[in-house]
């Protein structure tokens, strides 16, 4: 009977620790962002490891074709971008580029442009901006002029993101001069 009883109790202990892995390891996805602030031309978002950029469809910008609708994104978009990007990057990692970017994520600022392409689909053309300091929103010129950088290697890159087939459609690191 006593044997039972242990038995019992340490399934119970068992399961109880079980669930607590689950819940810890559920928690550990990454935080969405949120919007903190809107101007005529976009909006900063934000969550506890980065800062991004959405530009409005009225936007200027020579990096969308001009025959091509473009749209705002939003907070739910961007938030389904990075998760494509996060799940894609885990799969590229291959090259040491890829896995600097993958570990040092959360230090690149982010600037999207959203457009939708000829079949219709939306996609997001993100920027990144490698900022060590990349909680500091001082720097204005991220957040009023799509940076286009040639140079930079790994500091500078893009990425071109499907929203409707969850796939990055392309990903280019900038080159080093």
């Amino acid at each position: 009977m006593a044997i039972t009883k242990i038995n019992r109790n340490f399934s119970s202990i068992r399961n109880a620790i079980l669930l607590l892995i689950v819940i810890l390891f559920s928690s550990c996805k990454s935080t969405p962002f949120i919007e903190i602030k809107e101007n005529e031309n976009a909006y900063l978002i934000r969550n506890n490891n980065s800062i991004g950029e959405v530009f409005k469809e009225n936007f200027e910008t020579n990096e969308i074709d001009k025959s091509l609708k473009r749209f705002t994104p939003t907070i739910e978009e961007v938030n389904q971008a990075e998760e494509i990007l996060k799940l894609d990057l885990k799969k590229r990692n291959k090259s040491k580029d890829k896995r600097f970017i993958f570990r040092n994520l959360k230090d690149y600022k982010r600037q999207y442009l959203g457009y939708i392409n000829s079949n219709g689909d939306k996609m997001l053309h993100v920027s990144f901006d490698l900022d060590k300091n990349s909680k500091n929103q001082d720097d204005r010129f991220w957040k009023e002029e799509y940076k286009m950088i040639l140079d930079g290697g790994v500091s500078y890159w893009i990425t071109i993101i499907n929203l409707k087939t969850n796939k990055l459609e392309s990903f280019a690191i900038n080159g080093v001069a």
